[in-house]
Parts: C-alpha cells; sequence; structure tokens
C-alpha cells in the first residue's frame, strides 16, 4: 500500500482484530485518493471476514454504550422491540447497499451511484449531508467520551473535555497520523473485551421479571426510540464506500451484510436488556452502563473497562476526522470550496486545511448543543435522506445500467426491487416524519442547513459558470473517471 497519506503496510502475521481499523480506514479514503490520482495496489480486496470486520468494528463502537441506556429510559424493556424495528429498517438498507455495491463496485459508492443514476448535483449534496452527520456524529462521540471521563476527574467539564478530545485528534491527524493508526488495532481489541466483560459480569443480575410490562410506555415511545435505535445500524451503508475492495462482491457482499447484520442486531439487543432487566439501581446520574458496571465490576476492573471506552470513543473520532476530511477536500477539488482547503501539506502529507476545517465545525457543534439525542436525530435524518436516494437508485439500475445488472452475480428481480426501494423510501419518510413531530426544532434545524449547503452549491456553480467553467460536469468527470478505474 502506498505511503503517501501514511497508510502502513499489513502484515501476514498481524492479529485479525488489528487487521480491520486498518481495512476501515484504508476503504473509506480510497475514493479520495484515487479522485487524486494516486496510485494505489488494489490486488487483495476484503473477502467476507474483511467485511464483516470493517462493518461490524466500524458499528459497534462507544454508542453501544450509551445510546441504549438512554433508550431504555425513553421506551423502557420495549426498547428490544426498538431495535428490532430499527434493525428491520437496516435490513432494507442491506439489501440496498448489496445490490447497488455488486453492480456498481466501486469505491464512494454512494456519491458515485447517486451522481451517475440520479444526478452530479445530489451526488454532491449527498457528500454535503454527510459532512453534517459526520459533524454531529464526532460531536456525539465526543460527549461520550466526556461522560466516561467522569469516571476519573468527577469535577471535569463536559462541554471542555469533548471539545478538548475532539482537538487532541485534529491535532494527531495532521501531525502524527500514523503513530495514531497504529495504535488503533489495540484499541479496537481492548473496547471488544471490555464489552465482553461487562455482559458476562451483568448477566447474574438480570431478572426478566423486570421486562414486564414489556411495553410500559406506550407504543409511541417504542417507535421514538427505534428512530434513534437507528443510528446504531449507520454504517450499513459503509460498504458502498468500499465496493471496490471487496474481492467477488457477487457472494462476498450480500453474506457479509447478513453474517454483520446478525452480530450487530444480537450485540444492542443483549446490551439493551442488560440495562432494562437489571436488578441493580441505575439512578446515580451516570450512564446506565457506567452504574451498571461500577456495581458489577472491582474498581481495577471498572478502571479498566472504562478506559476501554474511552479508547473506542476516541477511535471513532479519529476515524471520522480522518475519513470525512477527505469528503471537505474532494469539495475543494471541485471547485467548490477555495483550492486552499483541497491542498496536501508537502511537510505532514495531509490536508491540515481540511481537517482544520472540520475539527473547527465538530467543537462549534459541541459548544452549541449538550443533548447528545439532539445530535443522534441530526445523524438518523441525514442517514433516511441518503437512504431515500439510494432506494432511487436501486430502482433505476434495471433501466439504466442493463449490462451490468443482467451480468451481476447477485441480482434481485425486479420486481423486488422495485417492492424493497418503495418499502425504504415510505419508511425512511415515516422516521423523518416522527422525528418532525418530536424534535421539531433540532430536524427544521438540520434541514436549514442542508438548505444553505443547497444555496451554496448553486450560487458557486452559477458564479462559476458566469466565468466559463462547469463545475458539475467537471464532478461528472471524475466520478466517470473513478468509476472506470475500480470497475
Amino acid at each position: 500500500m502506498g505511503s503517501r497519506f501514511g497508510l502502513y503496510r499489513e502484515t501476514p502475521s498481524m492479529h485479525p482484530f488489528c487487521r480491520f481499523p486498518l481495512s476501515l480506514r484504508k476503504s473509506i479514503n480510497l475514493v479520495r485518493r484515487k479522485l487524486m490520482s494516486a496510485q494505489l495496489d488494489n490486488d487483495q480486496g476484503m473477502g467476507v471476514w474483511g467485511v464483516v470486520s470493517t462493518i461490524t468494528g466500524f458499528i459497534i463502537g462507544v454508542s453501544v454504550f450509551i445510546l441504549p441506556g438512554q433508550l431504555v429510559e425513553l421506551a423502557g424493556p420495549a426498547v428490544v422491540l426498538s431495535y428490532v424495528i430499527a434493525g428491520s429498517v437496516a435490513f432494507l438498507s442491506c439489501i440496498v447497499a448489496a445490490q447497488i455495491g455488486v453492480v456498481l463496485p466501486t469505491d464512494g459508492g454512494s456519491f458515485v451511484a447517486i451522481s451517475k443514476l440520479i444526478s452530479p448535483f445530489f451526488g454532491i449534496l449527498t457528500i454535503w449531508i454527510f459532512l453534517i452527520s459526520a459533524i454531529v456524529a464526532n460531536a456525539f462521540m465526543a460527549f461520550g467520551f466526556a461522560d466516561y471521563f467522569h469516571n476519573f476527574v468527577p469535577t471535569a467539564d463536559r462541554s471542555t473535555v469533548a471539545v478538548s478530545v475532539v482537538l487532541a485528534f485534529g491535532f494527531l491527524n495532521i501531525f502524527a497520523r500514523q503513530g495514531v493508526v497504529r495504535v488503533q488495532g489495540f484499541m479496537v481489541l481492548l473496547f471488544l473485551m471490555a464489552l465482553v466483560m461487562f455482559l458476562l459480569a451483568s448477566q447474574p443480575y438480570i431478572e426478566m421479571d423486570r421486562m414486564i410490562p414489556f411495553v410500559a410506555h406506550g407504543y409511541g415511545s417504542v417507535f421514538l426510540a427505534a428512530t434513534s435505535a437507528y443510528f446504531s445500524f449507520a454504517g450499513f451503508v459503509l460498504l458502498l464506500e468500499l465496493g471496490g475492495e471487496v474481492k467477488r462482491p457477487g457472494k462476498t457482499i450480500p453474506m457479509g451484510l447478513a453474517i454483520s447484520f446478525v452480530i450487530v442486531l444480537s450485540t444492542y439487543i443483549a446490551v439493551s436488556v442488560t440495562i432494562a432487566g437489571s436488578s441493580l439501581d441505575l439512578t446515580s446520574g451516570e450512564t446506565p452502563v457506567l452504574s451498571l458496571a461500577r456495581q458489577t465490576l472491582p474498581v481495577w476492573m471498572l478502571d479498566a473497562f472504562v478506559m476501554a471506552i474511552l479508547a473506542a470513543a476516541a477511535t471513532s473520532i479519529n476515524s471520522l476526522i480522518m475519513a470525512y476530511s477527505r469528503d471537505i477536500m474532494v469539495v475543494a477539488r471541485s471547485g467548490f470550496l477555495p483550492k486552499k482547503v483541497g491542498v496536501i501539506s508537502k511537510t505532514t502529507r495531509t490536508p491540515v486545511s481540511a481537517i482544520i476545517l472540520l475539527t473547527l465545525l465538530t467543537c462549534l457543534a459541541i459548544i452549541l448543543g449538550h443533548r447528545v439525542e439532539d445530535f443522534v436525530v441530526m445523524a438518523v435524518v441525514g442517514l433516511m435522506i441518503q437512504q431515500i436516494f439510494l432506494a432511487i437508485c436501486m430502482w433505476r439500475i434495471p433501466k439504466m445500467m442493463q449490462e451490468q445488472y443482467a451480468a451481476a452475480a447477485f441480482r434481485l428481480p425486479v420486481w423486488l426491487i422495485r417492492l424493497v426501494s418503495v418499502v425504504l423510501i415510505i419508511v425512511s419518510v415515516g422516521f423523518i416524519v416522527l422525528l418532525l413531530m418530536a424534535e421539531l426544532s433540532i430536524v427544521l434545524l438540520l434541514g436549514g442547513l442542508i438548505f444553505l449547503g443547497v444555496i451554496y452549491f448553486i450560487t458557486v456553480y452559477a458564479w462559476k459558470k458566469s466565468k466559463g467553467i462547469d463545475v458539475i460536469s467537471q464532478f461528472r468527470d471524475q466520478v466517470d473517471k473513478l468509476v472506470k478505474v475500480t470497475t
């Protein structure tokens, strides 16, 4: 693997758990490097294990220690049903990702598919929505870090800790990326061990009688919790970002998605049942997971457990900064941001301006918002909008990409493509409506940000057009080149 962007080589002796954070980082950044004409060696590709480890490693992060506890408070024991509902929607999203990923196995598949099958403008808009979602998701992770950091420094200000950790990893991404990536494998392994340790230690305190009445807070709370629970399944569309990295996509993509789906759903249900069925007092004011761990683990193990959670949060924050600063770079290279933002520093070999911009925007989100639920709502609405675009893409595949569809190893019948597309669009719109009813101001804020992005892109396009520069055509050419390279 080339070292232009500070990547280091995987070795045959490397532990599997240490490989998948590397695969994640390599795959989600590959599209940005190819758009910059970097030469890559992609002979190996990912098999089923690579797909499973990458997706599950990305999805089952620090949110498993934060979100289920909050949703139990909202829906009670029926949070399990909320996760099943959210998982059912995610299953539809998996089908869409599998079909698009097989027919169009290109890196950066989401915005590439949307650009080709709908419009380049909507492809660029997708990147904008990605950036908003990344900023609020990173703020969520940072607040999660701060909540668990409180275990070691009870007097620390929550927002100050959250801003500090984002600034720290923004700095490290500029000046010490290689070293940070090298320790991510260890951090992920530590996190997985902590999750198993927590579940095993908590099992003796689960009383199934506490799961009755099951729907204690009404079905309205169940469906509302399901909308937020969908945040836990956000990483499944990641497969569309690494389609060109997958070996034998016709078999690997569907199988990898199916296995990953079962693992992720089982994990979140297990944590939810552990919290909802616990006979211990979880009203200490801490996160339910931390409160439960404090009562079930010895002191030395509790400290190790919290350190592992902090490591998971740090890994997530670092990965988001690394990945989505490249989205900012892509927008700049397409002509919609100042060229300086898309420049790679000759000294650090990183997009310094893009990293600084993303880091500062994340810090601003932390300062302006204090409820992690708000960040989850914004991220989920962004995901729903993306799903609507992708469902439209899958609908158009049999007609607009007839040859690729006919030759695909994994090919859904046209009637099923139509059915899944329509159902996913309806469900996605339904989720957005539910969130509008429950969190009107937050959804409108996101809508306002998206609208500002649309106005900005239209203004830049018109300005460039007046100078004889068609930035949409430039972006379309970049997408076409990317597809030719990776298919």
